[in-house]
């Protein structure tokens, strides 16, 4: 089992119903894992958009909100929504993708 897998399974364990988030090559892996689950993929075409949405849900629907983004900008991006779920106590998991340390350094 992969890591996205791993994490997917856990989602659907306590719940999550969506995934908000934009489609990243760091973000490929938990896009293919969320295809074979019961969880709903909400692709965005912004990652803030991702984690308000990810806080409208927590707020609506009473359950674990959750989005995603890929590294670097993409994560930076989502500490909008998600500052208003922690000032507002909403519950909201963010998932970044990460850049292979193989790439450090070379402005990939």
């Amino acid at each position: 089992m992969r890591v996205y897998e791993a994490i997917v399974k856990a989602l659907e364990g306590v719940g999550v119903g969506a995934a908000f988030g934009g489609a990243g090559e760091n973000a490929a892996g938990l896009m293919l894992a969320l295809k074979h689950s019961s969880i709903r993929p909400v692709i965005t075409r912004h990652e803030q958009a991702a984690s308000f949405m990810a806080c409208g849900y927590a707020m609506h629907s009473d359950q674990l909100g959750f989005c995603f983004a890929t590294a670097g900008p993409g994560a930076f991006n989502l500490f909008s929504g998600l500052a208003v779920a922690m000032s507002d106590s909403y519950p909201v998991l963010a998932v970044s993708g990460y850049a292979s340390l193989d790439w450090k350094g070379k402005g990939l």
